[in-house]
C-alpha cells in the first residue's frame, strides 16, 4: 500500500511533465511491437507466392487426349524460394546464394537489417524515459528525458526512412510490380504474403512512433513556454511593489436588482 502511495505522489502536479507519459508511454509500446513484427518480416520465407501455369505441348496428356495444364506454385523469399508441383504435396525448399539471389533481394536484406538494428535500439531509450517521465518529481529528471526524447526521434526517424526505402526497393521489383508474366504459353503469376506484409506494418508502426514522438517534443515545448510565464509573472511580482497580479484585481459582484427597480438604476439613498 505504502508502494502505491508513493507511486501516486510521484504522479502528482509536482511533476509538470507527467501529461507527456502518455505518448511516450504508447510509442514504447508501438516500439517493442515494431522490433519484434521486424524481425517475423526478416525471417520470414513467404515474400512473396507464385503460380506457374504451363499450357504447352509439354503438359501431362488427360485420359480424352486432350493436353492438361501444369500448375506449378511456391514461395519466394529474402533467404530461400520454395516450390512444388499440383500433385505432389512436398514442398522443396533451397536457400538463395549470393548469385542465385535476386540483386534487389541484397539490397533489401540490408535495409531490413539496419531497421532491425535500429528498431532495438530505440526499445531502452523509449522505455528509459517513459520510467523517468513518472519518477519526475519536481522536475529533477526533465534533462534527462529531453536527452532521451532527442535520440529516441532520432533512431525512429533513422529506422523509418530504412523501412520506407525497402518498401520502395520492393515495390520496384518485379515480383511486386506488374507481378504478372507471360512466358511464351506460360502464365506466371505473384502475389504478396506474410513477410511483406510484416514489413508493411512495421513500416505503419515506426511512422506512427515517429508522430508520438514529435507530438510529445511540441508539447513539452508548450509545458515549457507555459512554466516561463508563470516565472516571469512570479519574477515581476517580486521585483515591483506596486505590481498587482491579476488574482489581486477588485471584480465587482453583479447586482440583482429589485423588482420595483428600473434596469441599471442605482438604489435609493437612505438617510
Amino acid at each position: 500500500m505504502m508502494g502505491w502511495r508513493r507511486t501516486a505522489s510521484m504522479i502528482s502536479s509536482t511533476n509538470e511533465y507527467s501529461c507527456l507519459k502518455w505518448p511516450l508511454t504508447f510509442a514504447s509500446v508501438i516500439t517493442t511491437l515494431l522490433a519484434f513484427i521486424l524481425l517475423l518480416s526478416f525471417r520470414s520465407d513467404l515474400w512473396f507466392s507464385y503460380e506457374l501455369i504451363h499450357s504447352n505441348n509439354n503438359s501431362t496428356l488427360s485420359n480424352d487426349g486432350s493436353y492438361s495444364q501444369m500448375v506449378e506454385y511456391g514461395s519466394i523469399g529474402l533467404w530461400t524460394i520454395c516450390n512444388s508441383h499440383y500433385d505432389d504435396p512436398n514442398i522443396k525448399c533451397d536457400v538463395w546464394t549470393k548469385e542465385t539471389r535476386p540483386h534487389s533481394f541484397n539490397v533489401i536484406i540490408v535495409l531490413l537489417s539496419c531497421a532491425l538494428f535500429l528498431s532495438n535500439l530505440t526499445v531502452f531509450p523509449s522505455w528509459g524515459t517513459s520510467i523517468l517521465i513518472l519518477y519526475n518529481s519536481n522536475n529533477r529528471y526533465i534533462r534527462h528525458i529531453v536527452g532521451f526524447i532527442w535520440i529516441l526521434l532520432l533512431l525512429t526517424l533513422l529506422c523509418t526512412i530504412v523501412l520506407l526505402l525497402a518498401m520502395l526497393l520492393t515495390a520496384l521489383t518485379p515480383f511486386y510490380s506488374p507481378g504478372k508474366f507471360m512466358i511464351n504459353t506460360d502464365r506466371l503469376h505473384f502475389r504478396s504474403d506474410h513477410g511483406l506484409f510484416y514489413a508493411g506494418l512495421a513500416t505503419f508502426l515506426a511512422c506512427v512512433c515517429l508522430i508520438l514522438i514529435i507530438t510529445a517534443l511540441i508539447w513539452k515545448k508548450m509545458i515549457d513556454m507555459r512554466l516561463n510565464d508563470v516565472e516571469k509573472d512570479l519574477l515581476k511580482q517580486i521585483s515591483d511593489d506596486n505590481y498587482k497580479p491579476g488574482w489581486h484585481r477588485i471584480v465587482m459582484a453583479p447586482r440583482t436588482p429589485l423588482t420595483n427597480d428600473r434596469p441599471g438604476a442605482p438604489p435609493p439613498y437612505e438617510y
